[in-house]
């Protein structure tokens, strides 16, 4: 027989370390090709720069933030949004998932957070920050090549 020729044998006993070795091959040959595969796929912006301006902003307002009933100020409300960012982080891979994951609704009830302006006007909390981000984008766009470089800011 061809197989017993070149030293392949067609018991399944001889057959294992014949099947392991090819698997071995194949696994030491895709190795370079996976890597290469990942390292030239387009990595998301670190979004921790954006974060810290919108919990900045936040902290800033001279709204009242409103989570489970309950009304904070500014700064009370960027040291909750600022604690759940740092333990929800593992989750938060771009802005969107900042303001959706730690910014717009309590994880314990359901129930969205809101943002109310002087006058009693209440906005939900991942409506406004949106609008806050959309800011933030139009101050610090100098050309559209920023816009793709920094991957943030979506039209």
């Amino acid at each position: 027989m061809l197989y017993t020729a070149v030293g392949i044998h067609t018991c399944d006993q001889d057959l294992v370390p014949v099947n392991l070795l090819f698997l071995l091959l194949i696994g030491l040959l895709a190795t370079p090709v996976g890597e290469a595969q990942a390292a030239s796929r387009p990595q998301p912006p670190d979004p921790e720069p954006v974060v810290r301006y919108l919990i900045g902003y936040v902290a800033e307002s001279q709204h009242t933030f409103v989570r489970n009933s309950v009304r904070y100020s500014g700064p009370e409300a960027a040291r909750h949004m600022q604690r759940k960012y740092e333990y929800l982080r593992d989750r938060i891979d771009t802005v969107e998932d900042f303001i959706e994951l730690a910014a717009s609704r309590s994880s314990l009830s359901g129930k969205a957070y809101l943002v109310m302006d002087g006058e009693g006007a209440a906005t939900p909390s991942g409506r406004w920050l949106r609008a806050a981000l959309v800011e933030y984008c139009a101050r610090h766009r100098t050309d559209e090549s920023d816009k793709t470089r920094s991957g943030h800011c979506t039209e």
